[in-house]
């Protein structure tokens, strides 16, 4: 899903090529977070959100 909303798919100026920097899917349920960066969505970084607002990976 994310990549086929990234900025590759929009019209571009000719000869240019933009790339969507990060993007981020969390899952409230499980309260951790997938940050995806420069369109590589084959390999994600994990964050977990401790319950005192802290963040464990």
């Amino acid at each position: 899903m994310l990549e086929s909303v990234a900025q590759k798919n929009y019209p571009q100026a000719e000869g240019s090529y933009e790339k969507t920097m990060w993007s981020i899917v969390y899952c409230p349920e499980t309260r951790c977070a997938d940050f995806y960066f420069v369109e590589n969505y084959e390999h994600s970084y994990g964050l977990m959100l401790q319950e005192k607002g802290s963040f464990l990976k």
